[in-house]
C-alpha cells in the first residue's frame, strides 16, 4: 500500500488562532519557513520524494513565495483550514465561508490546483462532505483508519501514531493517555523510532509530519531518518493527492 508522504503547518497560523502568538511580534519570519521548509525541500529532492503540504490558506498572504515555492518545486499543496481553526467545531456558515476564501487565497497565487483538506484536529463536521465537494475539493485526510471513496470524495484518513507531533509535544498527553500510550512526551530521536514502528506496525500509512519541529539540530535528525527510511522502503511514496486519486 502506497505511503502517502505529508507535512502539516506553516508559520504562525496555529499559534495566532490560539491566541499565542504575541501582538507586538510581526508576521513573516517563522522558522518554519525560513529554516525548516528549505533544507526540507532539498532533502526531499535528494530523496526522489514528492509529498503532500497541508498549509493554512492565511500563508497565501503572509509568505506567498513559499507556498508558490512548494508547488514549483513539484509538491502538492492542499488546504489545512484558513487559520488553524478546530474544524469539527464550525458551523456551516463558517465552514462555507473558510473554504470559499482559502479557495480564494491559493487561487490569486497560482496555486490553482488545491483540490485536497485536511481538517486541523482530524475532525470533520456533519456539512464537510457537502462543501467540500461544493468548493471544488476532491479529497480529504481526516482522523481515520480506511481509506476510500464515498460521497464523491477520496478519504486518506492518518492515524496518531504516524503523527510525529502526537508524540513530542506535551499539549498530547491526554490525547495519548486516551490511546494507552505513555503520557510524557519523547524526544525527537525517540518519536522517530515511534514513528517508523507504528508504519511497520501497519497503521494506516499518512505521515504527517511538522516543519516546526524540524527547526533543531535533533529535530532535523530525527526527520531525516524517518524520510530516508520510508524512501529506502518497500512500499511506494507519493503525495495524498494521488493515493486518494487511485481509490
Amino acid at each position: 500500500m502506497q505511503i502517502a508522504l505529508t507535512f502539516d503547518n506553516l508559520g504562525e497560523a496555529a499559534d495566532l488562532e490560539r491566541g499565542l502568538w504575541p501582538t507586538d511580534a510581526p508576521l513573516g519570519r517563522h522558522p518554519s519557513v525560513t529554516v525548516a521548509l528549505p533544507r526540507l525541500l532539498d532533502a526531499l529532492d535528494d530523496l526522489g520524494l514528492r509529498a503532500t503540504f497541508c498549509v493554512e490558506a492565511l500563508n497565501c498572504e503572509v509568505y506567498p513565495d513559499a507556498v508558490r515555492g512548494i508547488a514549483a518545486r513539484g509538491h502538492e499543496v492542499a488546504m489545512h483550514a484558513w487559520r488553524h481553526e478546530a474544524w469539527g467545531d464550525l458551523d456551516p456558515a463558517r465552514e462555507d465561508d473558510l473554504l470559499a476564501r482559502g479557495r480564494e487565497a491559493f487561487a490569486a497565487l497560482g496555486v490553482d490546483d488545491v483540490v485536497g483538506f485536511r481538517p486541523p484536529g482530524g475532525a470533520l463536521t456533519e456539512a464537510s462532505a457537502r462543501l467540500l465537494a461544493r468548493h471544488g475539493f476532491t479529497w480529504c485526510s481526516p482522523l481515520g483508519t480506511r481509506r476510500e471513496r464515498a460521497g464523491g470524495l477520496a478519504y486518506v484518513p492518518f492515524a496518531w501514531p504516524l503523527v510525529d507531533a502526537y508524540h513530542r509535544l506535551d499539549s498530547f498527553a491526554g490525547r495519548r493517555a486516551q490511546h494507552g500510550d505513555p503520557g510524557a512526551a519523547l524526544g525527537p530521536d525517540a518519536t522517530a523510532t515511534a514513528v517508523l514502528a507504528a508504519l511497520a506496525g501497519g497503521a494506516a500509512p499518512t505521515l504527517v509530519l511538522h516543519p516546526f519541529l524540524m527547526l533543531d539540530d535533533d529535530g532535523w535528525a530525527a526527520a531525516r531518518r524517518v524520510l530516508r527510511t520510508v524512501a529506502a522502503g518497500p512500499a511506494p511514496v507519493a503525495p495524498a493527492g494521488e493515493v486518494a486519486a487511485a481509490l
